[in-house]
C-alpha cells in the first residue's frame, strides 16, 4: 500500500474527504516558536492582525519554551496588562492541540469570560488559521465551552467555581488565567480553584500546569505562585550606547523582583537598575511629558522610545538568582515598559497615566497603574495619623522663636536633599530620655549659599533673647546632588554629617569613611564619614512621638505658625504588608524625612543621656504659663518647658 502521504485530497464522491486526506498525512512536530509563525493567524479581534510575529513580543518567546519543556511541570507568568498574556495561552492550547493531541483544560475567573473565550477566542484561533481549520470543521461540539477536534484533541474551558464539577477527567494541560481576579477566591467546600486544577493533571507523567495574571497585592494567587517558582527571569535588554544588559523598571522606588534598585546579570554581576526619567515632577507639563526618557542604570545616558523597543527584540530572559541544579516550576515577570504592541509601552503614554493616578484622591487608581502597567502588586499602606492630630501639636510661638527657661538642651536640624533645592527643618530638643522637642523654623531653599545662612547665619533666640545655633546637621545625601552634598559636608566637618537611609541595619546607625567622590576615583581631602541609618527604625520611633498628647513629656511639638502644607507631609507614609514605612501614593514627604533625620541628629548627639543644671533656667526668661516675679515663677523656671493653657508662651514677659 501506497505511503499516506501520497493520497491526493478527494471530493465528497472519492474515497476520502479533504480532512481525512489530511488526518492521514505524517504530521512534522514543529517547534512552538515556528508552529506559531507558521500556523498562528491574529483576526479581526485583534489589535495587529495577520499571521502573529514574535518581533512583536519577543519576551514570550521563553515562556513559550517553557509550556513544552519536559523537564517542567508548572509555568508562571506575572504580567500587566498589553503584553499579549492572551495570545500566549492561545498559542499553548493551539499548539498542544495540534501538535501533540491530548485533553486540554482553561479555566477562567467567571462564567461569562470563560463563554467568550471559548466561542470567541479558542474556535476563531483555528477558524482564522488555513493551517488549523481543518481541526474545527466538524468538530463535536458537547455544549458552549467543550470542544472534541478532529484530531482526537479535547478543550474545556471551565471557570474558577465549576472546576470542581469536572470531577475526576483528567488533563495533561491545565491553563489558569487571569487568577488573580475575584472568581479564583470563591468559598466554597472543596479546595481552591487552583489546586482543584492541578488535581486535574495527576493521571499523565508529562503535563503542564500553566499560570498567568495581572497582579493585585502581594499576597494575592499570582505573586505567591511566582514567589514559589525555583527560578524566576526577567527580560534584559542591551542599552543603545554601552551595551550592558538590564531589565526595565519604572523608578527607583518600584524596583519589583529587585532588592535596592540592584540586579544580578547574565555573568552574575551586581548592577544598578535605571528608570524612566522627565522634568517637572508630579505637576510636569504636556510638553515635560513628552520629554520623557528611559535612563540606562550603567552609563546614565537617555534613551527614547524608538531606541528603548529596539532594544526590546534583542533582548534575553535571564534568571534573578544563580539557577538551581533542578528546576520543576518556572516563573516570569514582565511589564508594560517592554510591550512593542500599539502605543501601549510609548514612555509618555506610561508617564501621563502614572501622574493622572497620582493626582486621583482615590488610592484604586495608583493601584490600577502598579497592577495593570507596571505588573507590581499593591501593598495596602494605612495612614497612621490624620493632619489635624499633627496640627494640634502647634503651640503659641511664632515661627522662629525657641523656648525658653532652660528646656533646651540644643538646636539640631534636618536637610532633604532635592535637585531644586533643599527642605529643612530646625528644632530645639530637651534633656534626658523623654525629651520635648520643638519646630524652631522649616521650610525650602534653593541653594547651598540659602541653606548655609539659614543653618548658621541666621539668629535664632528665646523670648527673653538668649541665642541659640545649630549644634549638629544631618543632610540626606543619596538620590540628589551627593557631590555636591559632601562637599557641603566637609566644609562644615563637626556640625554635619552627609546620611543614607536603608531598610534595615542591625543598629540604628553607623559610620562608613568615604574618600572618593562618587563615580569617580577622585579624593575627598581628609575622607568624609558617612552615615547610615535604619529608617524604619527611626520613623516608628517617630511615629511613636507623635502619639504624646501636648503636656506630656516627650511631645513632639510645632510652632503656632505651622502650615496645612507641612502638617500633610509627615501623614502620607504609613506601615505596609512588609511592616516598614512606605508612601503609596508617591507624594511629598520631605517633612516626614527630615523629622526622620532628626532624630538621627539627636542620637548621634546623644540628647536622651543630657541632664539640665539645677540652676540653669537657661537665661531666656521665664517658662511659659509661669510667673518670674515670684518664688512659684523661679521654681518652674527650673522644670523642662511645658505648653500650658491659657497662659501663652510669653506669658509674664
Amino acid at each position: 500500500m501506497q505511503g499516506a502521504a501520497n493520497i491526493a485530497p478527494r471530493t465528497r464522491e472519492g474515497l476520502f474527504f479533504e480532512n481525512e486526506a489530511r488526518l492521514w498525512e505524517p504530521g512534522r512536530d514543529l517547534a512552538i516558536v515556528e508552529w506559531v509563525e507558521s500556523r498562528r493567524q491574529l483576526g479581526a479581534r485583534s489589535e495587529e492582525k495577520g499571521p502573529m510575529r514574535l518581533e512583536r513580543t519577543p519576551y514570550i518567546v521563553p515562556w513559550l519554551e517553557a509550556a513544552v519543556d519536559p523537564n517542567l511541570d508548572e509555568v508562571v507568568v506575572c504580567k500587566s496588562a498589553q503584553v499579549a498574556g492572551t495570545e500566549f495561552g492561545l498559542s499553548v492550547v493551539g499548539y498542544y492541540a495540534d501538535q501533540r493531541p491530548c485533553p486540554i483544560l482553561i479555566t477562567m475567573a467567571d462564567e461569562n469570560t470563560a463563554t467568550y473565550i471559548a466561542r470567541d477566542r479558542v474556535k476563531k484561533m483555528f477558524e482564522d488559521s488555513p493551517e488549523l481549520a481543518y481541526l474545527v470543521q466538524g468538530a463535536t461540539v458537547s455544549n458552549a465551552n467543550e470542544l472534541e477536534l478532529a484530531n482526537g484533541a479535547y478543550i474545556n474551558v471551565a471557570w474558577a467555581s465549576s472546576v470542581a464539577a469536572l470531577g475526576t477527567k483528567p488533563f495533561k494541560i491545565v491553563i489558569n488565567d487571569e487568577i488573580d481576579k475575584p472568581g479564583y477566591y470563591t468559598k466554597t467546600k472543596e479546595a481552591s480553584p487552583l489546586s482543584l486544577s492541578g488535581e486535574r493533571t495527576e493521571t499523565f507523567y508529562e503535563f503542564k500546569h500553566i499560570k498567568f495574571s495581572t497582579p493585585t497585592l502581594e499576597t494575592g494567587n499570582i505573586f505567591t505562585e511566582l514567589m514559589s517558582c525555583d527560578a524566576v527571569y526577567d527580560w534584559h535588554v542591551p542599552c543603545p550606547y554601552c551595551g550592558v544588559m538590564q531589565p526595565l523598571r519604572w523608578s527607583a522606588k518600584y524596583t519589583e523582583g529587585f532588592k535596592g534598585g540592584v540586579y544580578r546579570d547574565i555573568k552574575g554581576k551586581k548592577r544598578k537598575l535605571g528608570g524612566v526619567v522627565w522634568k517637572g515632577g508630579s505637576k510636569a507639563t504636556r510638553a515635560q511629558i513628552m520629554g520623557a526618557r528611559y535612563q540606562c542604570g550603567a552609563c546614565g545616558r537617555l534613551w527614547t522610545t524608538a531606541q528603548k523597543n529596539r532594544a526590546v527584540g534583542f533582548g534575553a530572559g535571564v534568571p534573578r538568582e544563580k539557577e538551581p541544579a533542578v528546576i520543576r516550576k518556572k516563573g516570569f515577570h514582565i511589564n508594560r515598559l517592554y510591550s512593542l504592541l500599539g502605543k501601549s509601552g510609548y514612555l509618555d503614554q506610561l508617564l501621563a497615566s502614572f501622574l493622572a493616578s497620582l493626582k486621583d484622591k482615590n488610592p484604586k487608581v495608583l493601584q490600577g497603574f502598579l497592577n495593570s502597567a507596571l505588573a507590581e502588586p499593591w501593598r495596602p499602606v494605612k495612614r497612621t495619623r490624620p493632619k489635624n492630630r499633627i496640627m494640634e501639636l502647634a503651640d503659641e510661638r511664632p515661627r522662629g522663636v525657641v523656648p525658653g527657661g532652660g528646656a533646651v538642651s540644643c538646636l539640631l536640624a534636618g536637610v532633604d536633599t532635592q535637585d531644586d533645592g533643599f527642605y529643612y527643618e530646625i528644632r530645639a530638643f530637651g534633656f534626658s530620655q523623654d525629651f520635648d522637642s520643638w519646630c524652631v523654623r522649616e521650610g525650602f531653599v534653593i541653594s547651598f549659599e540659602e541653606l548655609e545662612k539659614v543653618l548658621w547665619q541666621d539668629e535664632y533666640t528665646d523670648a527673653g533673647g538668649r541665642p541659640y545655633s545649630v549644634k549638629l546637621v544631618c543632610q540626606d545625601a543619596m538620590g540628589h546632588r551627593t557631590d555636591e552634598v559632601y562637599r557641603f559636608c566637609r566644609k562644615h566637618r563637626g556640625k554635619m554629617f552627609p546620611t543614607q537611609g536603608v531598610d534595615s541595619l542591625t543598629q540604628p546607625f553607623r559610620y562608613s569613611d568615604i574618600e572618593f567622590f562618587p563615580k569617580s576615583k577622585k579624593a575627598i581631602p581628609g575622607g568624609i564619614k558617612l552615615v547610615r541609618f535604619d529608617t524604619n527604625h527611626f520613623k516608628n520611633k517617630l511615629h511613636t512621638m507623635l502619639q504624646v498628647r501636648k503636656g506630656d513629656p516627650g511631645c513632639w511639638y510645632y510652632h503656632s505658625e505651622l502650615t496645612e502644607e507641612w502638617a500633610e507631609q509627615m501623614t502620607v507614609e504609613g506601615i505596609g504588608e512588609s511592616g516598614k514605612w512606605e508612601n503609596p501614593g508617591d507624594k511629598p514627604n520631605h517633612a516626614w524625612d527630615v523629622a526622620a533625620l532628626l532624630l538621627l541628629a539627636a542620637e548621634i548627639e546623644g540628647v536622651r543621656f543630657k541632664k539640665r543644671k539645677k540652676d540653669d533656667d537657661g537665661g531666656g526668661g521665664p517658662v511659659p504659663g509661669g510667673d518670674p516675679a515670684g518664688p512659684e515663677g523661679q521654681k518652674q523656671a527650673k522644670k523642662p518647658w511645658i505648653y500650658t493653657k491659657p497662659g501663652g508662651w510669653m506669658s509674664g514677659v
